[in-house]
């Protein structure tokens, strides 16, 4: 503390700042937690939404395949794809702290063709993995978000817990230490003068 005045006010404000300093550091532990607990939320969707994708994926291949075992490549490249329309509704925010959640869903319009059956079926089955990808995107696009936003509380939470409620602790034990040194050289000062005017009499 040398070089620097050690005052009860001084003090006193760099406590209440310590008090501050501890409320942030606490709205962003709690932070922490709430956008961990729905990043395992998130993540539980994304899992299902990739299963079901992989089975979509699946059979569509073995739509795929019959379809060109019945009418060949050219009969297939010739059929009329369906209308998709892709259709993004925001379904909410994380409360208090902007990260926005996306559902995707793909809404389709069939179109009158002539294609045989196994063709439609697999433009539908198609379709059917179109939906359940665009699903499982906007879910992961969710856990990057959540994910960058915890990584980003997580540094500011960890610099306030390592960095700066140790620094200004420190301080204010340094200054406390200074307040009671000259508290007790005032005591025996006057304690001093006391007894010498006692002597004086």
């Amino acid at each position: 503390m040398s070089g620097e005045t050690v005052t009860r006010h001084a003090f006193l404000a760099l406590r209440d700042e310590h008090g501050f300093i501890k409320e942030g550091f606490d709205f962003l532990d709690e932070k922490r937690q709430l956008l961990a607990q729905r990043i395992l939320v998130e993540h539980a969707a994304y899992r299902v939404r990739r299963d079901a994708l992989a089975e979509a994926w699946a059979s569509a291949l073995v739509a795929l395949a019959n379809a060109l075992g019945e009418g060949g490549l050219l009969a297939l490249s010739v059929a009329a794809p369906p209308r998709i329309h892709l259709e993004l509704p925001e379904r909410e925010r994380l409360a208090h702290f902007g990260v926005p959640l996306l559902d995707a869903e793909l809404a389709t319009q069939d179109a009158p063709d002539a294609s045989s059956g196994l063709q439609r079926r697999c433009a539908v089955a198609f379709v059917h993995v179109t939906r359940c990808a665009t699903s499982a995107a906007a879910t992961a696009g969710n856990l990057h978000r959540l994910i960058a936003e915890y990584r980003r509380t997580d540094r500011r939470a960890r610099a306030l817990e390592n960095v700066v409620l140790p620094e200004v602790g420190r301080r204010l034990h340094e200054i406390e230490a200074a307040l009671e040194d000259g508290d007790l050289e005032e005591t025996l000062r006057t304690r001093l003068a006391i007894a010498n005017g006692a002597g004086l009499l």
